[in-house]
């Protein structure tokens, strides 16, 4: 029998340039993310990858931008163990 794969939905918004880098959580349905790379030839989606699979404990290959690649509102799919 093959275990189910555990994955996560989550919406964002990226603040790129951020002076105060790092996650808000205030708001459990939009997490903020601010990160200082710009927003310019994917840097800001790879930080937010990075930042992301840190937040969770996951390789960054299991975090996926499925919407919002181009936008500061997105939403993540995190795949688990």
């Amino acid at each position: 029998m093959k275990k189910k794969e555990k994955t996560l939905r989550l919406e964002i918004s990226v603040k790129p340039r951020s002076k105060f880098p790092g996650i808000d959580k205030s708001n459990p349905d939009r997490w903020v993310i601010g990160i200082k790379e710009p927003a310019i030839e994917g840097r800001a989606n790879e930080a937010i990858r990075a930042l992301i699979a840190s937040e969770f404990g996951v390789s960054k290959s299991s975090v996926e931008i499925i919407i919002g690649m181009r936008s500061k509102h997105k939403v993540i799919r995190i795949h688990g163990k």
